[in-house]
């Protein structure tokens, strides 16, 4: 008996196809839908960057903060990454690296930073079909204004999500041996299909956290980058 398989909404009267020299269905891969119900989302790209403060921050100090509040849609992590540079050498060898750490029962945000609030014409990877983020009315994104920041309420998973070392500093001062600055390195990525992304619901996020103390003199620029969707379902 044939059987027909056809698409559903204005795609009705469309049936799948086949290929005629392996018998395998024609699909495409195609980016999470991010319209159900009336709720319209979107896909969003966004870049942010800073430099420490000399002589901070101290160890496991919180440089970037992501919290999600919205009660409606939910925010799926596709990627998380960071790049680092040192502009001023330390006085001493100097290790730089962080790590990607899950925030849960996230019920109020840190400050001490900056804020970043994309405009709702913003960071949008398709502006005519996708809504502006949520993070315009709630929740909250914040990078370090050279210092560390101050927590809001959390609870930290007791483990990291992901862990990169940025530079690695060899000797002190003028005699430093200081590497270029390092290719942009994923602390979570996961793009690829059948990986299970990072999903988060109300009140919750993730943070990004520096390894090692910073010594003195030493100047380092920061770049983080996050790929995300807001979604009305997964």
């Amino acid at each position: 008996m044939e059987i027909k398989i056809c698409g559903t909404g204005q795609n009705s009267d469309v049936r799948a196809q086949v290929d005629d020299s392996f018998d395998a269905m024609r699909t495409n891969l195609r980016p999470l839908e991010f319209s159900l119900g009336g709720l319209i989302g979107g896909h969003f790209l966004l870049a942010a960057t800073f430099s420490n403060t000399a002589g901070q921050p101290v160890v496991s100090s919180q440089l970037f903060s992501w919290r999600w509040s919205d009660t409606r849609m939910l925010c799926v992590i596709k990627r998380i990454a960071i790049q680092v540079g040192i502009t001023t050498a330390f006085g001493a060898a100097q290790l730089l690296d962080y790590d990607l750490i899950a925030a849960r029962s996230f019920t109020s945000n840190p400050t001490g930073g900056t804020s970043i609030t994309p405009a709702t014409t913003s960071n949008k990877m398709r502006s005519a079909t996708m809504s502006g983020s949520l993070f315009t009315s709630s929740g909250s994104i914040m990078i370090s204004s050279g210092t560390a920041l101050t927590a809001g309420t959390q609870t930290l998973d007791g483990y990291s999500l992901g862990y990169a070392i940025g530079l690695d500093q060899m000797g002190a001062g003028t005699t430093a041996t200081v590497v270029p600055a390092t290719p942009i390195q994923s602390l979570i990525e996961t793009r690829d299909f059948g990986q299970h992304p990072l999903i988060l619901g109300t009140n919750e996020g993730f943070v990004i956290r520096n390894g090692t103390a910073y010594g003195a003199t030493g100047v380092v620029k920061h770049g983080i980058l996050v790929e995300w969707a807001e979604v009305p379902a997964y």
